[in-house]
């Protein structure tokens, strides 16, 4: 209920309701009138006081050209419609005037209003915003320590997979055979392994693999020296195992960037560069396997 009805029920009151008491129709009246804005207080007395200001000066005598002299507000009651009525308008437009001015200014007042409204309201924005933004980076940490732990599994499941590629060397069929210096036959059960496994051991995956990573390298030397004193013949046909071992360190050095900070640094301790390199220098050393065609028809 805007106040313009409350004016109107005030008056109601006021004209209808006699048996309503007086200090009632004063009270309310009392609290309606603090409910005005101070700028229409200001126009309703500036306009009292101008309507008060041209009644004074209406009663006031007024002499003609001829020496006739009356009162003002008789004389504007007897003078003509157009004159009367340019009275009318001047008094009129000045009252206009004082509105006018009331109006403006209480439109910048409602619009200086409703500008701290919005700034209050960006404000806001701007909070709920940053609580979005901060609500965001916890689901974004949440998602990235879920995607580390699925990794770090990965992660274990393909370690236990090269440990367990590792311990079973094939060292049937053709391979290197070594011998002593005193012997000169190469026998068949005297086969040189690239990884030494103890059965015995109590290593874990990550002291498995990091021993048996320089491995390839430290056998493409021993392989070397035995070959320069004709003490190791023959050449494998396994090439295909180490190229699995090779596919396997890949794909676990693969997850680097996906494991957290303690499992990237684990993952370098196991130093699984140096065994993907040696692996790589046996697979392209020729003189180790028997070449394609060869190959080809054992298999057959």
């Amino acid at each position: 209920m805007n106040r313009f009805v409350e004016w109107l029920i005030y008056v109601v009151m006021w004209w209808r309701f006699t048996r309503v008491r007086d200090e009632v129709l004063r009270r309310y009246a009392r609290i309606y009138w603090r409910t005005v804005d101070g700028l229409i207080k200001f126009g309703l007395a500036g306009t009292l006081v101008f309507l008060s200001l041209a009644l004074a000066f209406s009663l006031d005598d007024t002499c003609s050209y001829w020496g006739r002299c009356e009162m003002r507000l008789v004389a504007f009651l007897d003078a003509p419609a157009n004159e009367a009525g340019d009275t009318l308008a001047g008094l009129a437009g000045a009252l206009a005037f004082l509105w006018l001015i009331v109006t403006v200014t209480l439109q910048g007042k409602e619009l200086s209003a409703q500008r701290n409204e919005l700034r209050l309201t960006r404000r806001e924005s701007a909070k709920m915003a940053a609580a979005l933004e901060a609500q965001a980076d916890v689901f974004i940490d949440e998602k990235k320590q879920r995607d580390e732990t699925r990794a770090k599994r990965h992660l274990d499941e393909l370690l236990a997979g090269l440990v367990d590629q590792l311990k079973t060397e094939p060292n049937s069929g053709a391979t290197w055979l070594r011998r002593s210096r005193t012997n000169k036959e190469f026998r068949q059960e005297n086969f040189l392994e690239v990884f030494h496994h103890n059965p015995l051991s109590d290593r874990n995956l990550d002291q498995e693999i990091k021993i048996q990573a320089a491995r390839p390298i430290a056998f493409l030397e021993e392989f070397k020296l035995l070959k320069q004193d004709r003490l190791v013949s023959g050449r494998s046909q396994y090439n295909w195992y180490f190229a699995g071992l090779s596919e396997q360190v890949d794909r676990i050095w693969d997850l680097h960037d996906r494991l957290a900070d303690d499992q990237k640094e684990r993952l370098r301790n196991l130093r699984l560069e140096l065994f993907s390199s040696g692996l790589e220098l046996m697979l392209s050393n020729e003189e180790l396997w028997i070449k394609a065609e060869k190959n080809l028809e054992a298999a057959e």
